[in-house]
């Protein structure tokens, strides 16, 4: 019989998050870790997330922030990451 494998690493090429181009009340709760880089992908010129995407990430990190899950800082680098954002509705 065949064991399985003791880790299994998977890095994807586009990255995963659930609140595209939705509406809603849902929150994510992103360890600091990924919000970095997250982070690095939404600033990123070719990036694959909307403003609505981008926009929604900040607000779970503040809202992580605010609550004690992450500290405030990993929310404010978040912030620091977009600052050269152009792109408004």
């Amino acid at each position: 019989m065949l064991e399985p494998p003791a880790s299994v690493s998977c890095v994807p090429i586009h990255p995963l998050h659930n609140w595209s181009h939705r509406f809603g009340t849902d929150r994510v709760a992103y360890t600091p870790e990924r919000i970095a880089i997250l982070g690095k992908q939404a600033a990123d010129t070719c990036s694959p997330f909307s403003l609505t995407d981008r926009i929604g990430l900040v607000s779970d990190a503040q809202n992580l922030g605010q609550s004690g899950y992450i500290k405030t800082s990993t929310a404010l680098e978040l912030i620091d990451a977009l600052k050269n954002e152009e792109e408004c509705e």
